[in-house]
């Protein structure tokens, strides 16, 4: 399972960074994982308000909560 502080970090460091944005700079630290799993993980961090992910080409932010919660 991949560290959720590199993936909060990573989205805190480039807002609106997308899903392929993100699974590149994951692989690239030896995090690599399917687009499906992403997805998925991603949504989770949405559902609990942790995240917010923008449609049609907007990318995901980390939220307020995310920032003091991550």
């Amino acid at each position: 399972m991949i560290a959720l502080p590199h993936l909060s970090s990573l989205i805190a460091a480039s807002p609106r960074m997308g899903r392929s944005s993100i699974k590149e700079a994951l692989a690239r630290r030896g995090n690599d994982l399917s687009e499906g799993k992403l997805r998925s993980i991603l949504k989770e961090l949405s559902d609990e308000g942790l995240i917010k992910i923008n449609r049609t080409r907007g990318g995901c932010e980390i939220t307020e909560l995310g920032m003091t919660v991550l």
